[in-house]
């Protein structure tokens, strides 16, 4: 939710794991600053602004025996700090 109202990203799901990208999405990859949770958020942001790029879903099932782990408030805030940092280079940096 907070992607598509914050970033307006043409996807609604950045944390589905590793992206598969060309050449052009690795320069773009290597640009990213955030070395936690959100590095695939910024990614997705970063190559959003070139509208050259083809986004596309590719439909995934979680295992059942998957089970998440508790993140705790101070990594929570972390990364909602990372997140509005994301949002920041977004709208200010150019293409």
């Amino acid at each position: 939710m907070l992607n598509k109202l914050f970033l307006r990203l043409p996807i609604n799901e950045t944390q589905s794991g590793l992206k598969g990208f060309n050449h052009k999405g690795r320069s773009i990859f290597l640009k990213t600053i955030v070395k936690r949770f959100l590095f695939d958020t910024e990614f997705v942001a970063m190559a959003s602004r070139d509208k050259s790029i083809l986004f596309k879903i590719v439909p995934l099932h979680l295992r059942d025996d998957v089970r998440f782990s508790r993140m705790s408030l101070k990594t929570i805030f972390k990364e909602l700090s990372n997140f509005f940092g994301i949002v920041y280079r977004h709208y200010t940096t150019k293409s």
